[in-house]
């Protein structure tokens, strides 16, 4: 003879298991009666547990994305808000099943990574508090780190000297102050800063080509932090088309973590006879 059971978990305001379980999911179980006992509790009874996520927040928003890896390997503690107990100390796994548990009733908690992949979180803390009830279930914080990242910043425009029209060529100069690299990556693994300038043209349609016209002249690399070894300013390079780019400053492998200001003289070949106008142009720079 067969006996049967249903079991309803449906997640509501009124279920005093409320936020364990997706509201609108039933269960139903089907047992024999062999296997009924007047003991059983069939409330619901999961367990209070933390489980830290540890992720490379490469974007830097500080919001755990689908495209965002989870790491292994970190320690994180759990202990007292005062830190005087260590209750536990993990390792995540890679995923999200590494969890403090048991955890007591009514107790507080703190939970802290020890051992951060790199010095730049994401997420505003490296510690998590929380007091744990009947209705906890998993609590799962997130902490996001990222590598550090590169930042470029130049003027927004730059105006040469006004040229008469002349007869013969003539040179304009100018100088760019100036280009700048912040560099917070972890182990810079090095950066060049490239750019290229496109012809000079004016509204009237008159153009002021810089193939074999337009020169770079990189100064002197001034650290503003950071190391100094392994930095150079680029070469004077006059460029022989609008895709011809030229160099502004290097940094090798394993250095360049820092912030770092260089200025730029560029000259231009003015033609002869070139009509009078305002011309303009885009130089583009690159940072990798």
């Amino acid at each position: 003879m067969m006996g049967f059971v249903m079991i309803s978990i449906i997640g509501s305001s009124q279920e005093t298991c409320d936020n364990l379980q997706p509201t609108d999911n039933q269960l139903d179980l089907e047992v024999s009666d062999a296997e009924l006992r007047t003991d059983q509790d069939f409330s619901c009874n999961f367990n209070a547990r933390i489980c830290p996520i540890v992720f490379s927040d490469d974007n830097q928003d500080g919001i755990r994305d689908s495209g965002d890896a989870t790491l292994e390997g970190i320690t994180v503690t759990l202990s007292d808000p005062s830190e005087t107990t260590i209750y536990y100390t993990i390792e995540t796994d890679g995923g999200e099943n590494t969890c403090f548990e048991p955890l007591a009733d009514g107790q507080s908690y703190l939970v802290r990574v020890t051992t951060p992949p790199t010095p730049f979180l994401t997420t505003g803390s490296e510690t998590a508090t929380y007091t744990i009830d009947s209705g906890s279930g998993i609590q799962t914080p997130l902490f996001g780190y990222s590598n550090g990242e590169i930042d470029l910043n130049v003027p927004s425009s730059l105006t040469f000297p006004s040229q008469a029209t002349s007869s013969i060529d003539q040179t304009a100069s100018v100088t760019l102050s100036y280009v700048e690299v912040i560099d917070t990556r972890v182990g810079s693994p090095g950066f060049s800063v490239t750019a290229t300038v496109d012809n000079f043209e004016s509204i009237a349609s008159n153009t002021i080509p810089i193939a074999d016209a337009f020169t770079s002249t990189p100064q002197s690399i001034n650290v503003i932090s950071g190391q100094t070894s392994g930095l150079t300013p680029g070469s004077q390079k006059t460029v022989t088309s609008i895709s011809d780019p030229f160099t502004v400053m290097e940094a090798s492998s394993g250095n360049g973590t820092g912030t770092y200001q260089i200025d730029d003289v560029f000259d231009l070949i003015v033609p002869a006879f070139t009509p009078a106008d305002t011309y303009n142009s885009v130089i583009t720079f690159t940072v990798i």
